[in-house]
């Protein structure tokens, strides 16, 4: 099995078992404590993987198209690990999104204020 097979694998593996972990456990305190540091990982084996296929240049600066695509896998798992908030009376996770006319303070499926 090559390097961007494993990569591929543990990167699907890693995404399922998060998924089903950050969308069906409770704990909030772990799911804040962990989320961070998952979305970035995951993020980085997504950014390695493209990094390893992709390796023909293009035409933009001379990178490869892997290079463009994993700054801006990583750049969007940043900021989306910046933009989410756990509910801490359902558990939920919301992400929050830039509206100016609506402050989102509050959870979308139980109304519990989410500032903290």
């Amino acid at each position: 099995m090559s390097l961007t097979e494993t990569v591929f694998l543990v990167t699907t593996a890693l995404g399922v078992g998060a998924y089903l972990w950050f969308r069906w456990s409770d704990n909030v305190a772990l799911k804040k404590r962990l989320w961070t540091p998952f979305i970035l990982a995951f993020g980085g084996c997504l950014a390695l993987y493209f990094t390893l296929h992709h390796t023909t240049p293009s035409s933009i600066a001379g990178l490869s198209l892997g290079e463009l695509l994993g700054s801006g896998i990583m750049l969007v798992a940043i900021i989306i690990s910046q933009t989410t908030r756990f509910c801490r009376q359902c558990a939920t996770m919301e992400v929050r999104k830039r509206n100016w006319f609506k402050d989102g303070d509050a959870c979308r499926f139980c109304g519990h204020d989410l500032r903290e």
